[in-house]
C-alpha cells in the first residue's frame, strides 16, 4: 500500500514539477517558503484584522 501511494505522489509531482512550472513560480514559491520572508504575510493579516475585524456596533 505504501509504495501505491507513493507512486501517486510521485506521478503528481512529476505532473506539477513538468507541466504547470513557470518563472514566476519558480522565484515566488521559494521566497514565500522561506521563515524569515513569513513576516510580510504576518503584516498583511495583522492589516486585514485590524482594518476589517474588530466589533461591528450597531
Amino acid at each position: 500500500m505504501t509504495e501505491f501511494l507513493y507512486s501517486i505522489d510521485l506521478v503528481i509531482f512529476h505532473f506539477i514539477n513538468q507541466t504547470i512550472s513557470n518563472p514566476i513560480f519558480d522565484k515566488f514559491f521559494p521566497f514565500i517558503t522561506s521563515v524569515p520572508n513569513w513576516f510580510i504575510a504576518y503584516a498583511i493579516l495583522l492589516g486585514i484584522l485590524v482594518f476589517n475585524g474588530g466589533k461591528k456596533v450597531k
